[in-house]
């Protein structure tokens, strides 16, 4: 799998997780869109990063893993979309801070 947009986070190939085409509708249409999908490490813990874009604002971080799945059934289909590409290439583990 190689993401579809430049990484311009400058997460790393170790950070990338998959990508994933999908469809959506928006004003009536139904349209393709596309994401890549990140966890990286920072001071926080685990942080979501999903790249919709090739330019440095077309990207949404969510925060910390646990946080991005509370936000899954929030309606916005990129996360819908995102937590299967998390779910289909690894796994969620809890740990006590």
């Amino acid at each position: 799998m190689k993401p579809y947009f430049k990484d311009e986070c400058n997460h790393g190939k170790k950070c990338y997780v998959g990508s994933k085409k999908y469809q959506a509708w928006s004003i009536g249409e139904l349209e393709d869109y596309k994401i890549d999908v990140y966890i990286f490490t920072d001071s926080q813990g685990q942080q979501v990063c999903i790249r919709y874009g090739d330019e440095p604002h077309e990207y949404v971080s969510p925060g910390s893993v646990c946080s991005f799945l509370l936000l899954v059934d929030s309606g916005l289909q990129a996360y819908s979309e995102a937590y299967t590409v998390l779910r289909e290439n690894g796994t969620f583990k809890w740990e006590r801070y």
